[in-house]
This record gives C-alpha cells, sequence and structure tokens, in this order.
C-alpha cells in the first residue's frame, strides 16, 4: 500500500537548485524484483574499483504520484534515491541524482555550475557501468543495458540536456553533453570517495 512520507529534503533535484525544505512524497517500494535489479544497478559503477569491494547501500523509493524525475534525497541520516516511474530507466537523470550522493555534494563546497557538471559526468560512468556490468535473468536487465547502449544514452542526454537554458546555477547545455560523453568514455573521479556515510545533515549554506 503507498504511504505518505513526510521528510525534510536537502537534495539537488534534477534541473533545480539545492534547498531545504519539507515536502510530502506518496511513496511506495519497488517490488521485491525490481529492488534487487537496483541494486545490482547501482553498484555497477563501482565494479572495477577496488576489485569492487565498495558497495552503496541506496534504497531506491518509487515515487507512487510520478511527477516525473529523480530525486536525491537525505532522510534521517540515510540516503535515498527517489525515482518517478517514468524515469525509472532513464539513465541520465538516475545517474545525475545518483552522481550528488557519490560525489558528495550534500557535504562539498563549490559552485552549482562545477557541482552539475561533476554529477553529469558521473552519469555518465554510471551508464557505461551498467551497460557493462549490470546483468540479471530478467527484462529489465535486458531494457537497462540496451538504454545505457552508447547511442542511445548520448540521444537521451542530447534530449535531457538540450532545452536546458544556461543560468548562475546551471551550465551550458554543450557542457552538460560534453560532461556526460567524457563520463562515459573516461569514468569519473568521484568513484571511490569516502562520501556514502551519512552522519548529519549538512547545514544549509
Amino acid at each position: 500500500m503507498p504511504v505518505v512520507v513526510a521528510i525534510l529534503r536537502w537534495t539537488w533535484r534534477f534541473g533545480g537548485s539545492p534547498w531545504a525544505s519539507r515536502d510530502c512524497f506518496i511513496t511506495e517500494p519497488p517490488t521485491e524484483d525490481e529492488d534487487w535489479a537496483n541494486l545490482i544497478v547501482m553498484n555497477a559503477a563501482f565494479h572495477e574499483y577496488k576489485g569492487g569491494k565498495i558497495k552503496i547501500d541506496l534504497p531506491v523509493v518509487r515515487d507512487a504520484m510520478n511527477v516525473g524525475g529523480a530525486y536525491g534525497v537525505i532522510h534521517k541520516g540515510r540516503r535515498y534515491m527517489l525515482v518517478s516511474t517514468s524515469y525509472r530507466y532513464n539513465l541520465v537523470v538516475i545517474g545525475h541524482e545518483l552522481g550528488h550522493h557519490v560525489c558528495g555534494h550534500f557535504e562539498k563546497t563549490g559552485t552549482s555550475r562545477e557541482l552539475k557538471l561533476e554529477a553529469d559526468r558521473f552519469a555518465g560512468s554510471f551508464a557505461r557501468a551498467v551497460h557493462d556490468h549490470a546483468y540479471g535473468d530478467d527484462g529489465w536487465f535486458e531494457e537497462m543495458r540496451n538504454r545505457a547502449e552508447r547511442k542511445e544514452v548520448f540521444e537521451t542526454a542530447q534530449k535531457v540536456y538540450g532545452p536546458m537554458l544556461p543560468s548562475e546555477t546551471h551550465p551550458p547545455a554543450k557542457e552538460r553533453i560534453a560532461a556526460f560523453e567524457a563520463g562515459y568514455e573516461r569514468g569519473s573521479d568521484c568513484i571511490g570517495r569516502k562520501v556514502l556515510d551519512v552522519g548529519v545533515r549538512p547545514k544549509p549554506r
């Protein structure tokens, strides 16, 4: 049964800026198969880092209202991903939000543009890792790997970033696309940072 979860959110919503606010999400957990698949996909990015010893414990929660998008969330000292059903195969958006977690952007200082480009590059490396390492026995994995094919995912990046206008907090679309493609081809420096365990919620700045 869906439940209403009230959380204090300090997050980089895709296409937005960091802020803290109390929101109510109507959420529901993924099915058992989806939960297992999400775990494999999330950890795919760490497959080759130190022999696969780095693991990420990042539960995925479904946005039952399906408002669109993916969100990085910290709730009671734990990291979560909130993903709308319509975005469950969008590796560009999911990878970007996952990047804010993995790159330590909840704790890290820096300009919004710098952090977004770093998350975009991680998104590219995440998509490549899903393509190379996320394997399972059902259609969920096949769909994810198909979406992570170079041509397919580069076209998705064009669709996601292309309409976005540059601002003080958002880099130009061409820079974001280039960062994503660089991550896909050459990886991300974020992997392996000691930022996956959350102690206290960062103070607003």
